[in-house]
């Protein structure tokens, strides 16, 4: 990814700065607990981190992530905001507590900078969640005839979506993934 406003040697910088960062976060949280990271863009990414019980999930999680963030801070001078989806019962829940966690990520602030979906289910902003799965039937119909103008006609409509309700920059880019 490029930033256009930036040097060529200020986005080799700001890569190294976030490939870096990852990479820190990884190797402290590993003190603590076992996870995947999977970088999305320039600016965030994801950690999955299985865990073998339930109980005091939110205590260890918090700790680890605290320890781990004040570190990047302190070395980066990254200042890392989170927030961390619905606990899963099976993997095949991860896609939904990745969604759980989006909803409220745009509540975290400096003074609060780890948020859990579970304890603020009620304050997350479902009204600002895109839901591609309205759309999916028609865009498979669409698909599966040839249909060309009325996919164009579903996309403008998710188009005309995203301009009347402005919403955050990871939903528009989950919504052109999963088309």
């Amino acid at each position: 990814i490029k930033n256009y406003a930036l040097s060529e040697q200020e986005n080799k910088e700001l890569f190294q700065l976030y490939y870096s960062t990852i990479q820190m976060v990884r190797e402290i949280i590993a003190k603590y607990l076992n996870c995947s990271i999977t970088g999305l863009d320039m600016k965030h990414f994801s950690i999955i981190i299985p865990l073998e019980e339930a109980a005091f999930y939110g205590e260890i999680l918090s700790f680890a992530l605290h320890k781990t963030f004040l570190m990047v801070q302190n070395y980066f001078n990254v200042t890392i905001l989170t927030s961390v989806g619905s606990l899963c019962k099976s993997p095949f829940q991860i896609a939904q507590s990745y969604q759980d966690a989006r909803q409220i990520a745009s509540l975290a602030t400096l003074e609060e900078p780890i948020l859990f979906y579970d304890l603020l289910k009620e304050a997350a902003p479902d009204r600002n969640a895109f839901n591609l799965s309205l759309f999916k039937d028609g865009i498979v119909r669409a698909f599966d005839e040839l249909d060309t103008k009325s996919l164009k006609e579903i996309f403008e409509e998710i188009i005309s979506l995203f301009a009347a309700n402005p919403i955050h920059y990871l939903q528009a880019m989950d919504a052109a993934s999963n088309i």
